[in-house]
């Protein structure tokens, strides 16, 4: 045969002719399996012979498009290696490695899932003996430039851990955290950056507690842990312990740096990718402890990635409200300004997702908020968080609306009482612009049936509303004037007082 065909195309022939014997079909397997048994008389002997030629075609059909292919090629190799035994790996490996320079991607794709193959019909202490032929096989095709290749190499990288143990991650790991560092190029830290999330998309649960340590020490690399909680999953969580101190830390430091918004960017993609409840939990509480941290940048930055989980992430968080906004009105009146405009914009993604049914039951917060800062600061003085911001009390309007247009008489009273806490702490210039959504609701309700005590809340804070604003309530002054006589003849005494102490206040700044 080799004389008539040259011995290339005999190898070709041959190698052809044993794939075929494990072909999806019972009769082209029958068929080869005669064929062979006709043509040749000693399989090992031409085996040997055919190995290069046979390893060409099988590269080729483990990475080929056809499922049918992939599976003949992968019977094939595993029946090669039963066949050949195990000490045919000397001869195998070599093979793959070649298969790595070759400038067809599907071969280099087809070495990874030779390799893989190989290792799931061999013998753990067989691997073990050869692991250092395989190990920068493996690590050399996680950085391949085809995304593909880099997919196939993560899954041989599973099937050498479960062979190897821990040997794999440290092994071939460090040298891709190496890669990242380089000075090779963009693309040599992209390729070996995907190359990583690959590994972690198959087997999260073992190599994040090696890649974490090593990601978070300074300078910590936002953009690798960002890309690589994109595949974590659940096994993310109970890391965020050590991810979050190091990440704001990290944001903190390189505030005046160039690089800051591409590393807060990164920042907020981690916080995205946190979907768990037992997630959501760990965010919400590192970064409200973060919030209390004694440097500003620190504070900062944790209110920025708060503001954006709250305000981008789609989960039920209703049962963390309380605990937000107790916390973030507590920093309205923060020495760095940075943190207060922080603090204010995360209680506006915080309360602008509140459904109707969650405002009423919010007030109390509110207030219990309010309560709180109001004990540091000095007598008339102004909350910076409200009185600072562009848009003021704008955040907690809506909630105080919702209890004195829907609530109950107890919460009318309650929304009225906490809105006139509020806008005693609440500069001139911060409250005009919020004069109508303020008065409109409050003489609509008092002009209602409804007992002494809720009418006495909302006098009181009527008459906040005119001393603070001026002439910015000039255009409610007839509304406000009517409002006031008819409640003169009010049955009870206190309401009574209150509508004269209001209408003394209304008629001076007529």
């Amino acid at each position: 045969i080799a004389v008539v065909l040259g011995v290339e195309r005999r190898s070709r022939v041959l190698a052809g002719l044993y794939m075929g014997r494990s072909d999806v079909a019972l009769m082209v397997r029958q068929s080869a399996l005669h064929v062979w048994k006709i043509v040749v008389t000693n399989t090992v002997r031409i085996l040997r012979e055919i190995l290069p030629t046979l390893f060409a075609m099988l590269l080729g059909s483990l990475a080929s498009e056809s499922s049918d292919r992939r599976q003949v090629a992968a019977r094939t190799l595993g029946d090669v290696v039963r066949k050949l035994g195990e000490r045919i790996l000397p001869e195998i490996i070599p093979i793959l490695e070649k298969g790595l320079d070759s400038n067809r991607s599907v071969e280099r794709q087809g070495v990874c899932v030779g390799l893989g193959e190989i290792m799931a019909s061999t013998s753990k202490d067989y691997i073990q003996a050869f692991q250092g032929s395989l190990v920068p096989t493996v690590r050399r095709a996680l950085c391949d430039p085809l995304a593909d290749v880099r997919v196939a190499a993560a899954k041989t990288f599973v099937s050498l851990y479960d062979n190897i143990g821990t040997t794999a991650l440290e092994e071939i790991l460090p040298s891709l955290l190496d890669d990242l560092k380089t000075r090779g190029g963009d693309d040599v830290v992209e390729y070996a950056l995907d190359g990583l999330k690959q590994v972690m998309a198959v087997k999260s649960r073992v190599v994040l507690p090696f890649l974490v340590p090593k990601l978070t020490a300074p300078p910590v690399n936002t953009k690798a842990l960002a890309l690589l909680s994109s595949v974590a999953g659940e096994a993310l969580v109970r890391h965020l312990g050590t991810i979050f101190p190091a990440l704001l830390r990290s944001l903190s430091e390189n505030a005046e740096s160039t690089t800051y918004g591409d590393d807060l960017e990164a920042s907020r993609v981690l916080v995205l990718s946190v979907g768990s409840e037992a997630g959501m939990y760990c965010v919400i509480d590192e970064l409200m402890t973060a919030s209390k941290n004694p440097k500003p940048g620190m504070r900062q930055a944790s209110l920025i990635l708060l503001k954006t989980f709250c305000a981008e992430k789609k989960v039920d968080y209703s049962q963390y409200v309380p605990k937000l906004i107790v916390g973030l009105i507590g920093l309205f009146n923060d020495r760095d300004s940075g943190v207060v405009s922080a603090a204010w914009h995360a209680l506006d993604a915080v309360t602008e997702k509140l459904a109707p049914a969650d405002q009423i039951p919010a007030i109390s917060h509110i207030r219990q908020g309010v309560k709180y800062v109001r004990g540091d600061l000095k007598e008339d003085e102004t909350l910076r968080g409200f009185s600072d911001s562009p848009k003021g009390i704008k955040p907690l309007l809506q909630i105080f609306r919702e209890g004195i247009l829907n609530g109950s008489p107890d919460v009318k009273e309650s929304a009225a009482t906490g809105l006139g806490d509020v806008i005693r702490l609440t500069s001139v210039a911060a409250l005009r612009p919020h004069i109508i959504a303020i008065t409109g609701p409050l003489i609509r309700i008092l002009g209602d049936r409804y007992s002494w005590n809720v009418k006495a809340a909302i006098l009181d804070t009527l008459t906040l509303v005119i001393v603070k604003a001026g002439l910015a309530v000039k255009p409610f002054i007839p509304q406000l004037q009517t409002t006031f006589v008819k409640a003169l003849n009010d049955a009870n005494r206190t309401v009574r007082l209150r509508a004269a102490a209001a209408l003394e206040k209304l008629v001076v700044r007529q």
